[in-house]
């Protein structure tokens, strides 16, 4: 059976952050662009079908989700496109003891991780939130579990962090020209 064709390099955060490992998406029965709908950067693009592709994509990605929580693995959400969401409608709990991957992601409505908590690392590296996100009560366990954001600013100003993310912990850490910066909030 044919296989989305989305692949890149990611840090494996279980074996070691230090070696690029190579990701290939294994989502099965892909589009006619050859990408899975996760992939496939025009398919929640589609105005005239956007509510069931909308669909489609919170579908699968709520088992994706429950697949990773229930059964303790990883959750590789690499490159995704995504609608809005909010986590507690997707999933049976919220509790991640595996890492999980958002790397390049791109979420085109608002996204609810309210009161997640991430035991193993958390990786947003260069996240895409159009309409912002939400990381309210969200817990970070994990050994440098950060949410990232590549900002051209040197010190992100309040609404860059209002717009942005919504984030009440203590601490916001930004990726500046390959340096680590935190900022109060």
């Amino acid at each position: 059976m044919p296989i989305c064709k989305f692949t890149t390099t990611y840090a494996d955060y279980e074996i070691g952050k230090t070696f690029r490992f190579y990701f290939a998406c294994q989502e099965e029965d892909p589009l006619a662009s050859g990408f899975c709908i996760f992939h496939d950067k025009d398919y929640l693009q589609d105005k005239t079908n956007y509510e069931e592709h909308k669909k489609n994509v919170l579908d699968r990605f709520k088992h994706k989700v429950n697949d990773a929580i229930s059964n303790k693995k990883p959750l590789f959400c690499i490159g995704f496109q995504l609608p809005d969401f909010n986590l507690s409608d997707l999933s049976i709990g919220k509790e991640f003891t595996k890492p999980v991957y958002f790397n390049g992601s791109e979420f085109f409505g608002e996204a609810y991780f309210y009161d997640a908590n991430f035991q193993g690392k958390a990786s947003f590296s260069d996240v895409k939130f159009q309409e912002g996100a939400s990381f309210s009560d969200v817990k970070f366990q994990g050994e440098a579990s950060s949410l990232e954001l590549i900002s051209k600013n040197e010190q992100p100003s309040p609404e860059l962090i209002s717009k942005e993310v919504r984030y009440t912990q203590k601490f916001v850490l930004y990726r500046l020209q390959s340096e680590e910066k935190s900022y109060a909030v």
